[in-house]
């Protein structure tokens, strides 16, 4: 139970001394220490005892000593601490074995993957928060997902982008419903993808993104027929987004003189008015940039 109150854990510190860097000196074991004062205390006393005695030239010998906390020093307890000394000897039956004779080492870490501490430095450059690492390096499925849709995109900022829909909004969909899963990488990847090149707002690629976890979506394909389906492929035609706005401003007069007086903050309620008016398929960016050129 590692209660340490009833004595349930025990500690041994191992210490030793030298006055030359290139020598180890001989340490002393002290045994049964059951407190982390009592550790503190031990190896500062042992620490002390090593250098008085190699300042005045004697000998350290190697061996076990216990802890007095009563008079807060340790006491030699045995000196049997070399393998003779506990009986040990090869076995005739077991001939030595040299692992560098049977192990390739240089093949053996060429064929290691890609360890925690690379993975979290490439994640880092890739932009992503402490806490997105610590979900992908902690859970091996997820982040084998993660790693194979980064390999389908060429920036860092489309990276980072699906590591945040995918671990905020995809988990979040399925710890909504359990019966949802992940779709398949490529296909997750594919509205990312279509995120970047403007053909979806944040909020289509995240209706999107329920819709393909929810249906049998089999291939990119049935992606983009899926997003023409719902209507969240966003309108990029100049002349399309201008018949919005307008639109929208016959019917906002007040909010679009005080915007054009300079009540700036007023922009996105036109653009949310727009978006509301193309169903969701307009391109807000192009909506401002109308907006700025009306």
């Amino acid at each position: 139970n590692a209660d340490m109150e009833k004595g349930q854990i025990r500690f041994e510190a191992n210490i030793s001394i030298t006055t030359d860097p290139e020598v180890f000196g001989t340490k002393c074991e002290i045994k049964n220490l059951n407190s982390f004062n009592s550790v503190e205390k031990g190896i500062m006393y042992e620490v002390d005892r090593h250098t008085d005695m190699l300042a005045r030239g004697e000998t350290i010998l190697q061996e076990t000593r216990g802890w007095n906390e009563q008079k807060l020093e340790t006491f030699a307890q045995r000196k049997k601490e070399n393998a003779n000394d506990y009986r040990y000897f090869p076995d005739p039956d077991l001939p030595k074995m040299y692992l560098h004779e049977i192990f390739d080492i240089e093949k053996m870490r060429s064929e290691l993957p890609e360890l925690p501490n690379i993975k979290k430095a490439k994640y880092l450059e890739i932009g992503l928060s402490e806490k997105q690492i610590d979900q992908l390096l902690d859970d091996n499925k997820l982040g084998a997902y993660y790693e194979s849709g980064i390999l389908l995109l060429n920036n860092n900022d489309s990276k980072k982008i699906f590591a945040n829909y995918l671990l905020s909004d995809a988990l979040g969909f399925i710890s909504k419903d359990n019966n949802l899963n992940l779709p398949k990488a490529e296909n997750f990847v594919g509205i990312i993808s279509m995120l970047s090149d403007d053909k979806l707002s944040s909020r289509g690629a995240k209706d999107l993104l329920l819709s393909i976890m929810t249906a049998d979506v089999m291939s990119i394909k049935d992606v983009e027929e899926k997003a023409k389906e719902l209507n969240l492929i966003q309108t990029v035609d100049p002349e399309a987004v201008k018949k919005v706005v307008e639109k929208v401003i016959t019917e906002n007069e007040i909010e679009w003189t005080e915007y054009k007086a300079g009540a700036v903050k007023l922009e996105m309620f036109f653009v949310g008015k727009c978006m509301k008016e193309s169903a969701g398929s307009g391109n807000p960016k192009a909506f401002i940039e109308i907006l700025k050129s009306l």
